[in-house]
C-alpha cells in the first residue's frame, strides 16, 4: 500500500514533535546551518511527514532535519503531513529510507544506522534485495556485521566516525567495549586532539592491554603517571598528547621501547657528524641500521661518497 496517499495535511507546532524519537531515524551528521538559512529565506518546500501514536506522541518519519530547522528558528507552526498509527514500523521505515535515499549519499557511519535497523526490521532477503544494493554493501563478508555493531553506537562516536575522527576499525574496536569506556576513550583523545591514526594506536594498545591484563581501561587510566599527563596544566597540549601515546605505547611494547632507549645511547655515544643521523630498521627486526648524512651540495655529497669508498671494506 502506498501509505503516502493515506497521509493528510495538517499544521503542528514542531516543538510538539518527538525528534528524540529513533523510530524512523535515517541520520546525518551534517551541520543544519545551510539548511536553517535556506528554510528562513523561502520556508518549507516538502513538508515532512510525522506520525502520531496511541499515546498522543507525534514523532518525525521523514523531514527530521527539516523539523530541527523549524525549531532552531523558533518557528510555532508548520505544515506536515499526518501518517497514519496503522503504518507497520518497517514501512514507515521504508518510506524515510526512500525518502533519504532519492536525493542524498549516506556516508559510511548513517549506512552502519541504517543497515542495523534494515535487518531489525527486515528479513534478511528483503535487505540484500532492496537495500543493500542502494547502501552499497555485500550482504556476504565481515563488513557488513561490522557495520551492523557500529550502526549501535552512541550519536557522539557515529559523529565522530562521519567526520573521519575516528577510523573504521577503531569504531569496531569501539563496539568491544562498555559505552562508559568507549565514551570516555573519545572524549580523553577529543580532548588531546589527536588525529584519526593516533586515536586508532592508542585505542587499540589499551584494549589489548585491557585483555592481556585483565584490567578495565578505566583502571589502566586511572594509573598516576596517566593521570599526571591527562589532568596536566602545564605544556601545551600537543606535547601532553604525545607524551600520553609514548607512555600507553611503553606499556604496550615494553621490550621494543627498552632496545629503542638502548640504541639511542649507543648513538649518542658516536660523536656523529652534524649533519649524520642513525636510525635502526622498523621494530628492530634485523640488526641492520641506516645512516643518513644531509649535505648543502652534490659536492660535498660526492667527497663523502668518495671517503667511504676509501674507507669500504673488500666485498662489503
Amino acid at each position: 500500500m502506498n501509505w503516502l496517499n493515506h497521509s493528510t495535511p495538517m499544521i503542528v507546532d514542531p516543538r510538539s514533535v518527538d525528534l528524540e524519537d529513533r523510530t524512523y531515524l535515517i541520520p546525518c551528521y551534517s551541520n543544519l546551518s545551510a539548511l536553517t538559512k535556506s528554510i528562513q529565506r523561502i520556508g518549507i518546500l516538502n513538508s515532512p511527514l510525522v506520525q502520531q501514536l496511541a499515546d498522543g506522541r507525534m514523532i518525525p518519519v521523514a523531514g527530521r532535519r527539516r523539523l530541527q530547522s523549524t525549531v532552531a528558528l523558533g518557528l510555532d507552526h508548520i505544515h506536515v503531513r499526518l501518517l497514519p498509527e496503522a503504518v507497520p514500523i518497517a514501512e514507515g521505515f521504508a518510506l524515510a529510507f526512500w525518502d533519504n535515499a532519492a536525493h542524498r549519499v549516506f556516508d559510511i557511519a548513517c549506512t552502519a544506522v541504517v543497515i542495523r535497523r534494515v535487518f531489525e526490521l527486515f528479513p534478511r532477503d528483503v535487505a540484500a534485495r532492496d537495500f543493500l544494493p542502494i547502501l552499497g554493501i555485500a550482504l556476504k563478508g565481515p563488513r557488513l556485521e561490522r557495520l551492523r555493531a557500529i550502526g549501535g553506537l552512541e550519536s557522539s562516536l557515529l559523529e565522530a566516525f562521519s567526520h573521519g575522527r575516528i577510523h573504521e576499525k577503531t569504531a569496531a574496536l569501539l563496539c568491544e567495549m562498555e559505552a562508559e569506556t568507549r565514551l570516555g576513550l573519545l572524549d580523553l583523545t577529543e580532548k588531546l586532539r589527536l588525529n584519526a591514526n593516533k586515536k586508532a594506536e592508542i585505542i587499540s594498545w589499551l584494549f589489548d592491554l585491557s585483555v592481556l591484563e585483565a584490567t578495565p581501561i578505566s583502571e589502566l587510566l586511572a594509573r598516576e603517571e596517566a593521570k599526571s599527563i591527562i589532568f596536566e596544566c602545564d605544556g601545551t597540549v600537543p606535547e601532553r598528547a604525545e607524551r600520553f601515546r609514548e607512555l600507553i605505547r611503553s606499556w604496550k611494547f615494553p621490550e621494543l621501547i627498552a632496545r629503542e632507549n638502548e640504541f639511542r645511547d649507543w648513538v649518542r655515544g658516536q660523536s656523529l657528524l652534524e649533519k649524520m643521523s642513525v636510525q635502526p630498521t622498523t621494530s628492530f627486526e634485523d640488526p641492520g641500521c641506516v645512516i643518513e648524512i644531509r649535505t648543502d651540495s652534490t659536492d660535498e655529497a660526492e667527497r663523502i661518497v668518495s671517503a667511504v669508498k676509501q674507507h669500504a671494506r673488500p666485498n662489503q
